[in-house]
């Protein structure tokens, strides 16, 4: 659950806008998930409205920075096992 992002942005009748909202999940937060995205608005009139502009599933990867812990561990081992052979 991800914090709301408040405008107050004004779209005219018959026009589009396009809105950027910026996240950075966990680090364990790895794989499929669902994500979806309600835009709450008012018309002129003061009518309050809620649609799901976005529900599909996304999948999350960790970016890869080269060398983690699990390939450094591979390579103490492997030359740990070439050492004794």
């Amino acid at each position: 659950n991800f914090t709301a992002l408040q405008l107050g942005t004004v779209v005219p009748p018959a026009r589009q806008a396009t809105f950027e909202y910026s996240f950075i999940p966990a680090e364990p937060m790895g794989g499929p998930f669902g994500l979806v995205i309600n835009l709450n608005y008012e018309d002129s009139a003061g009518n309050v409205f809620q649609d799901a502009v976005f529900n599909q599933t996304v999948t999350v990867t960790e970016k890869e920075d080269g060398l983690d812990g699990e390939t450094i561990f591979t390579y103490v081992f492997l030359s740990a096992l070439g050492l004794l052979i």
